[in-house]
């Protein structure tokens, strides 16, 4: 342990396996705050990563979980009891961690693993009198909620929206805002550029394909455009209805569908014209903030969320409307934004952001706190 620097340990169990928001998240602390703290993540990666422990868990992947999670009234029991296979990953995982963390000496526990996570931090804080932090990366809902009763030394909040939320739902609970970020030297719109092979203007989508998107939305507005393509980056277990759907009304020189290494994404948004996401909701669009990064406008369904984090780099409408949605999609398209969405995505850059954590975490490490 370096005696010189605080240790924030992070328990994530997808680190170094998925390259996800979570993942992502404890990257860029990792990168940028590690001349401050002493920093170890806890994880399940099967490779030896410098600054990972590797620690035991049964994979959100492993069949018989998925198997027994795709049984109508098995599935809906385990889900039920916050047993889905990615929370059986983080129970198994809090279990398999607990004893390096009782056996090691640390001065800040950061569990991502949702409420096994928080309860994880908890019983770590009861029995060696370590502060642990919350970050509430989900929706405000059941959950959340239920990690925030946890009581941790601070719940980080990732917009106002749900630190209003969690604030109104777990009385005393110490909250604090600090979005998420972007690395605007990445996404910038300066650089290489993705080839597409499709009529332009190009609409990228860039989202999970999975019934809560809605992409079949923005695959109905294009088609009541005159002129223009929609380009979905993702995958999921929607893909083939998406895929079906787009080229019925679109067809092959009007839609396609790809799913890019995070390295590609840079140059995929510089090869669009207006990026849009017509999602029921957000914990936090990541992928706004990306396109508006590369001086894109985005084209979002409306709530108190998007309206927060897109403010003058796009359009916020009713995407449920087709005809308000096409029109929203056009004008965007037509519209001289100037810089507009890279000045905005540039009040959630990085390098503000880490600066917020790396207050936090000194303020929770101070000699003599507590």
């Amino acid at each position: 342990m370096d005696k010189q620097r605080p240790r924030v340990v992070f328990f994530l169990s997808g680190y170094g396996v998925v390259n996800r928001g979570a993942e992502r998240f404890v990257h860029e602390l990792l990168t940028r705050l590690s001349s401050s703290f002493d920093m170890v993540v806890l994880s399940a990666a099967s490779r030896s990563i410098p600054g990972v422990v590797r620690i035991r868990a049964v994979s959100r992947d492993n069949p018989l979980v998925r198997f027994l999670n795709r049984l109508p009234l098995v599935g809906h029991a385990m889900r039920a009891v916050g047993l889905s296979p990615l929370c059986i990953e983080w129970l198994t995982g809090s279990i398999s961690s607990m004893k390096w963390l009782m056996m090691n000496e640390f001065d800040l526990f950061v569990p991502e693993a949702g409420v096994w996570g928080a309860k994880l931090g908890r019983y770590i804080r009861r029995k060696k009198k370590v502060p642990f932090v919350d970050v509430g990366h989900g929706a405000v809902g059941r959950w959340e909620i239920a990690a925030g009763r946890c009581m941790p030394d601070v719940y980080v909040a990732i917009t106002r929206e749900s630190h209003g939320k969690i604030v109104a739902a777990v009385p005393g609970i110490r909250a604090s805002v600090i979005p998420m970020g972007v690395d605007t030297s990445v996404f910038s719109p300066a650089g290489e550029v993705y080839p597409l092979h499709v009529e332009r203007p190009v609409f990228l989508c860039v989202s999970a394909v999975e019934s809560m998107k809605r992409i079949h939305l923005a695959v109905k507005a294009v088609a009541s455009l005159s002129k223009g393509s929609l380009v979905v980056a993702g995958d999921g277990p929607l893909t083939g209805m998406i895929d079906e759907l787009g080229n019925s009304l679109l067809g092959g020189n009007r839609y396609c569908r790809l799913a890019l290494p995070f390295t590609e994404m840079p140059p995929l948004y510089r090869a669009s014209d207006v990026v849009t996401l017509p999602s029921s909701s957000e914990a936090f669009p990541l992928a706004c903030l990306e396109a508006m990064a590369c001086n894109k406008p985005v084209v979002v369904q409306d709530d108190g969320v998007r309206r927060e984090v897109v403010g003058r780099g796009g359009v916020i409408c009713d995407c449920v409307d087709t005809p308000t949605y096409a029109r929203n999609l056009a004008s965007a398209y037509e519209t001289d934004w100037g810089e507009s969405p890279r000045q905005q995505a540039a009040r959630f850059d990085w390098e503000a952001v880490a600066g917020m954590y790396k207050a936090l975490f000194s303020d929770l490490t101070a000699p003599g706190r507590g």
